[in-house]
């Protein structure tokens, strides 16, 4: 299982699945989880795979939408589409009984163990710029070559800086030769 950045919004994952269930009949379910270094330590976002083939054993995902330049956690969990047997117990007799209905989805201990990789989406621009209020600066010192200016602003959040190493960067601007 491998998972590749495709730009800063998009991560494409590549598993296969193992070789001894190449010719597995019943097929196989696959869940398809994410979650970002931003997302709480429980809180997976799910892949649709109701279309998948049960019985493709390469499969390639592309997941959209993402943050820029954030580590997601990607998990897979197989689960067999093999029908069920049941002891059916009746008044007079003990039937062994074919059940036609499927492994059921929500039963976790019908998962296998969990396969995980992480991936970074690709560095983007800030998605947002700081926000100023207007008067949210100071002047200390009178002369104009000797005085200071002090900028106050709200800190972009985590999640929207977008890049490694982010600072901010005050330049002057000029208008009609003067800053």
């Amino acid at each position: 299982m491998k998972a590749n950045a495709v730009g800063p919004r998009n991560l494409q994952l590549h598993y296969q699945a193992p070789h001894e269930l190449d010719h597995f009949k019943p097929g196989l379910r696959t869940r398809i989880q994410y979650r970002s270094e931003f997302d709480d330590q429980n809180d997976w976002t799910e892949f649709d795979t109701r279309d998948f083939d049960s019985h493709q054993g390469n499969v390639n995902v592309t997941f959209g939408g993402l943050f820029p330049y954030a580590l997601y956690t990607i998990r897979i969990r197989l689960q067999s589409n093999m029908v069920s047997e049941k002891k059916v117990l009746s008044m007079k007799c003990l039937f062994l009984t074919n059940v036609s209905s499927q492994a059921n989805e929500t039963e976790e201990r019908l998962w296998s163990e969990a396969a995980e990789t992480t991936a970074r989406t690709l560095a983007s621009p800030p998605g947002m710029a700081p926000k100023v209020a207007p008067g949210s600066f100071e002047i200390v010192g009178g002369a104009l070559q000797t005085r200071r200016v002090y900028l106050y602003w709200q800190h972009i959040p985590v999640e929207q800086q977008n890049g490694p190493d982010f600072k901010y960067q005050v330049t002057e601007v000029f208008k009609a030769g003067k800053a």
